[in-house]
């Protein structure tokens, strides 16, 4: 950013933004719905809407973009660990010209034999995504699970986490004992969560589980 030492007005404004948001939509949406809460939240509405239009309008734009963004990182990651494999040298061409000469060894060069690869890898994880996806009865218990070991976790585990350790290598944690408390906290509620939330997701799908890839309601 152009003003590195605006990162932490930045840093909470959008923080303060985000928690708004969701304090305020789950409770909103669960008073007047219950139990019988639709995720994502724009299949409560009737499909005709005109509010359920206008909401997939903007929605569908930004799943998609983070769908292709995610599926781009985790196929590069895969990539990684295929340039090691002797099969995979022989096909594809190693040495990118946007390295250096050591470094580009390990790296292989984009061409059309490369991009094949990349694009049917990419269609192999597209495809294992829609197969889980479909196999696990409840899309609500899915998401559950997920965000119980992932978004969580990685929004307020490990930051807390990281900065106990790093504080405690410092010998900083009396020094700033708010903030300690503070991370302590949030580190034991992300636990919490994690056991619990994947405890309850998993039961529900057992309760729920029927046949993969069934049409039965």
């Amino acid at each position: 950013m152009q003003r590195p030492q605006d990162f932490g007005k930045a840093l909470y404004v959008a923080q303060a933004f985000a928690i708004a948001a969701y304090a305020v939509v789950g409770p909103v949406l669960y008073s007047y719905l219950g139990s019988d809460a639709q995720s994502p939240a724009l299949l409560n509405l009737a499909s005709s809407s005109a509010y359920a239009i206008v909401g997939w309008a903007f929605l569908l734009p930004n799943v998609i973009i983070g769908g292709v963004i995610d599926a781009n990182v985790l196929n590069h990651q895969v990539v990684k660990v295929f340039r090691w494999f002797k099969w995979f040298r022989r096909h594809v061409r190693m040495g990118s010209k946007r390295a250096d000469e050591e470094e580009s060894k390990h790296i292989p060069a984009v061409t059309w034999t490369f991009r094949f690869y990349w694009m049917a890898l990419l269609l192999v994880l597209w495809m294992l995504a829609y197969v889980v996806g479909s196999s696990i009865p409840s899309f609500n218990d899915l998401l559950g699970i997920i965000s119980a070991l992932f978004s969580t976790q990685f929004t307020y585990g490990l930051p807390t986490l990281f900065w106990l350790v790093s504080n405690y290598k410092l010998g900083q944690l009396r020094a700033k004992w708010f903030k300690t408390i503070l991370n302590t906290i949030i580190l034991v509620g992300s636990i919490f969560t994690l056991v619990m939330g994947t405890y309850v997701s998993v039961r529900n799908i057992i309760d729920d589980f029927q046949t993969p890839f069934s049409c039965t309601p």
